[in-house]
């Protein structure tokens, strides 16, 4: 798996509005195992690590403490703990406003990358 350094970036100023960043990784060998429904690890993203793209290989889980920048694999329950009790609670267009803060400060400090054609990060907004 590979996480580009504008990952990391975008993680660490999220994480000084209180948005925390999750990476999803599907348990892959070939792109045909994606038909069998496999499963994924999900790692939060430390802010202020790894400045440059980091790849991690593993032929199973791995240790949850041999990855820098990485917090996990987590659980599902550690997810919603994560969102819970590490996010702020922001209106639509507070949300908006930080994205676009992240995405101009980024898009000034690295080539056009992140928010380009060939990556497109997922947001995920959750209420109760």
């Amino acid at each position: 798996m590979k996480i580009n350094s504008e990952l990391f970036c975008a993680a660490t100023m999220f994480a000084r509005s209180g948005v925390p960043v999750f990476a999803a990784f599907p348990c892959v060998r070939s792109v045909f195992d994606f038909a069998s429904d496999p499963d994924v690890l999900w790692f939060a993203l430390r802010s202020n690590e790894p400045e440059s793209d980091t790849v991690f290989e593993f032929d199973n889980v791995p240790d949850r403490n041999g990855l820098t920048g990485l917090e996990g694999p987590l659980s599902d329950q550690e997810i919603c703990s994560a969102v819970e009790n590490g996010s702020a609670l922001v209106s639509w267009q507070q949300a908006v406003e930080c994205i676009n803060e992240v995405r101009w400060q980024i898009l000034e400090g690295y080539p056009k990358r992140l928010f380009d054609q060939h990556y497109k990060p997922v947001y995920f907004l959750v209420w109760d």
